[in-house]
């Protein structure tokens, strides 16, 4: 089932908690729902201000005129689906303040926060946040990794295509791939929450929980910070293609498989700091060869 599929005021019961039980499980299971939520979260604490709502008001209103079986709108529904609003009728608005940050291969980026929170961006990953509304919205948006370290304060909230992590303040590290989404406590209390699976799951020091594909795993650890930070990759019964791709991300190199099984799982570690070494703990115990086509290339296949 697709978003399409709901009738034209689905959104709008939605955001204001109306749907019932079974509207709600079958929104769940949509390919969507995470994107909604997340722009839902990011948007009620959102004010917008006062000369703009008449304007944002009457443009939405323009828009839908033409449309059968909308909702009526009032102004005050505004905060909670304008969102919402914003996707489904393909209207764009763009708010001051909108920071990104980028890294590309091998590169780790520090970010400081408005609230004096740091954030180390790994290699291939993008972050942002709104500086105009930060002292009442601490929301994050990312997509890769990233090991934050969070002032005390007000909710802290991290939204990502696999998961959101809602902290108050603690240091934590965050891995979202597609269909994979792993998150590590090094202190304080984490909630991560996970709405495609409808889970909620609190974190303490030493926790880390791992959700992939019809999984949901969880174990412990005893370092203060993720490995990567410190020149070092480091994996635990993980997918070999995870690895692979963090091999590619952390050198700028390509990796062309030639009938490897990369679902086959890998624990180990790699160097950020010398490709030849990286190549080869990664694949030598996995009983795969690897060549070395020229300093961007690499085949792989089985031994």
């Amino acid at each position: 089932m697709e978003i399409s599929d709901f009738d034209d005021t689905f959104l709008a019961r939605w955001a204001e908690g109306s749907l019932t039980e079974k509207e709600l499980e079958a929104f769940k299971k949509t390919p969507e729902y995470l994107s909604y939520v997340k722009i839902l979260e990011e948007t009620e604490n959102l004010a917008v201000p006062d000369f703009e709502q008449e304007k944002v008001f009457k443009k939405i209103q323009t828009k839908i005129a033409h449309k059968p079986k909308v909702f009526p709108l009032n102004k005050t529904w505004i905060g909670a689906i304008a969102a919402s609003i914003v996707i489904a009728l393909g209207i764009f608005f763009v708010f001051e303040g909108k920071t990104n940050y980028n890294t590309t291969f091998g590169e780790q980026l520090v970010i400081h926060l408005p609230d004096v929170s740091s954030v180390n961006l790994n290699s291939k990953s993008h972050l942002a946040f709104n500086t105009a509304t930060w002292s009442i919205n601490r929301v994050v948006s990312l997509d890769g990794e990233a090991f934050f370290k969070v002032e005390k304060g007000s909710k802290f909230t991290v939204n990502t295509p696999e998961g959101i992590v809602s902290v108050k303040g603690t240091q934590f590290n965050i891995l979202s791939k597609k269909q994979f989404f792993e998150v590590s406590c090094y202190e304080g209390r984490v909630e991560v929450s996970h709405p495609y699976k409808n889970t909620t799951v609190i974190l303490t020091k030493g926790e880390v929980i791992r959700i992939q594909s019809n999984s949901i795993e969880k174990r412990t650890i005893t370092e203060s910070k993720p490995r990567w930070t410190q020149g070092e990759s480091t994996f635990e019964s993980v997918p070999l293609y995870l690895v692979i791709e963090a091999l590619e991300n952390q050198y700028g190199i390509v990796i062309t498989n030639n009938k490897v099984n990369v679902s086959q799982l890998y624990s180990g570690s790699f160097t950020h700091s010398n490709l030849h070494l990286a190549l080869e703990t990664v694949f030598e115990p996995m009983d795969v060869v690897f060549e070395i086509q020229n300093p961007k290339s690499i085949v792989i296949k089985p031994k």
